[in-house]
């Protein structure tokens, strides 16, 4: 197709490149990238550019009142580093329950024994199931890219990463961390 006024194409080569790029400084470790995401196999056919304004999707106008985003390629950047090893492409949803993340509801024994910490399991259950729900944030696709962590590249990226605690003391949350959310320490 011949580039024409008000056409619009969603070059990748600059993301792909950028991502390599942040990969290369990695001697030993895992990138991990998140996106809406899109595949060759789920790829839109008249792209994924779209607009945000106040917190709301709207058609994507070059006014400067609105934010444009375009979902990111994984497979593609996945392809840009694939003489580090093989990646991982997942779903948000299965990497945070690989990390241990389940959304369970606390046993309601719990709410007897221990009124309090019931309710936090019950509102840490619930921000699990929010960050893991296939229709919302657990659909996010994540790329992880592994440099220097086995003999065969890789092994499974999801093992990897730290399991649900380290990776909550790293962010700065969760108990007896003073974090974003003012944990006690």
């Amino acid at each position: 197709m011949r580039a024409e006024p008000g056409l619009r194409a969603e070059p990748g080569t600059g993301r792909d490149a950028a991502w390599a790029a942040a990969v290369s400084h990695l001697g030993r470790g895992l990138a991990v990238a998140v996106d809406y995401a899109h595949s060759a196999h789920t790829r839109p056919a008249f792209g994924t550019l779209t607009g945000f304004r106040a917190g709301r999707e709207v058609v994507p106008v070059p006014d400067g009142t609105t934010d444009l985003t375009a979902h990111v390629a994984l497979d593609a950047c996945a392809a840009a580093t694939a003489h580090h090893g093989p990646a991982t492409l997942t779903r948000q949803r299965e990497a945070l329950r690989a990390l241990g993340l389940a959304g369970s509801r606390p046993p309601l024994s719990l709410a007897s024994t221990d009124p309090a910490a019931y309710v936090r399991a019950l509102a840490g259950a619930g921000e699990a199931s929010e960050l893991t729900d296939p229709a919302g944030l657990g659909g996010f696709g994540w790329l992880l890219q592994t440099v220097g962590l086995g003999a065969d590249g890789t092994g499974t990226a999801v093992r990897a990463m730290p399991d649900a605690p380290a990776l909550a003391a790293l962010l700065g949350e969760g108990p007896g961390v003073r974090g974003r959310r003012g944990g006690e320490g």
